[in-house]
């Protein structure tokens, strides 16, 4: 993420590809986010006998994350997509 300085002008001094692989992998991470909270709860349910209560909560977690995750996502590209159309060429 970058930052600007006093001036407004942008801090991230990244190249492209590397600025595509940080959308990429936030992209990723967002959707692992409702799978590995709903293994470890179908795990933890496998240990306890307690099917799929565990499991399911593991999911609402997980999806509650992503959820949070994919909000925050969508902000940051709404924002670099408005500078560029706006002619600005900071990189927020």
């Amino acid at each position: 993420m970058s930052k600007n300085n006093d001036n407004g002008e942008s801090l991230d001094t990244r190249s492209e590809r590397a600025k595509a692989m940080d959308l990429a992998s936030q992209i990723v991470s967002i959707c692992l986010m409702p799978l590995l909270p709903g293994l470890g709860g179908y795990l933890l349910d496998a240990q306890f006998a307690t099917k799929p209560v565990l499991t399911v909560c593991g999911l609402c977690l997980g999806l509650a994350m992503a959820a949070f995750q994919f909000k925050k996502f969508i902000a940051r590209v709404e924002n670099r997509t408005k500078n560029k159309v706006s002619g600005d060429t900071r990189d927020s």
